[in-house]
């Protein structure tokens, strides 16, 4: 664990499996995750660390959670193919796409997202939810996954309903709606 290493540029050296949880969050002049373990028995979280630009490096599997949220990522090419939890890019405002995503989440998280225009490259098989809220100028839902449990959708105002049941695959059920006009979509894949 390196939490807010003002001197830690890159992540080099490291053991390429890890048995515990791998944390750099805060790490301000980090630059790259190149040598960072290959699997992660727990959680890899490197959020908050304003000049990593890309993923490339990251670990292959992550076994918990990982998180990349309030980086200055302008991509998630270089992301882990696969993890076991939660895969969270919240508060990534340079990322336009969602390309480069892992293969396979439990949980895909990329809320506060204010430069996301489209989904597409999203994981395609997220087991349980998906959740995008706040994501100001996202258009369009191109490249939804094809199997996943529920999906959140909130204060997206350009994703319009019409929309949303336009590019849903028939097998999904839908609810679109509440009070504050929050549009939340609850799926079931049989």
């Amino acid at each position: 664990k390196c939490d807010n290493c003002k001197k830690l540029i890159a992540v080099e050296g490291c053991e390429q499996y890890s048995y515990i949880s791998f944390s750099c969050v805060g790490c301000d002049n980090l630059e790259s995750l190149k040598g960072a373990p290959n699997i992660i028995d727990g959680n890899f979280d490197c959020s908050y660390c304003k000049k990593l630009k890309d993923l490339k490096g990251s670990p292959s599997i992550v076994f918990g959670n990982f998180s990349c949220s309030n980086c200055n990522i302008s991509t998630l090419e270089g992301s882990p193919k696969f993890v076991l939890d939660s895969f969270v890019c919240s508060s990534c405002n340079n990322l336009r796409d969602l390309i480069g995503s892992p293969i396979e989440v439990s949980s895909f998280c990329c809320n506060y997202c204010k430069g996301l225009i489209t989904l597409f490259g999203i994981t395609n098989k997220i087991i349980d939810v998906l959740s995008v809220v706040n994501c100001p100028n996202l258009r369009n839902i191109l490249g939804f996954p094809e199997r996943i449990g529920t999906v959140i959708f909130k204060e997206c105002p350009k994703v319009n309903d019409e929309y949303i049941r336009k590019d849903f695959k028939s097998d999904y059920k839908q609810y679109i709606g509440d009070a504050t006009n929050s549009k939340y979509l609850n799926t079931v894949n049989n």
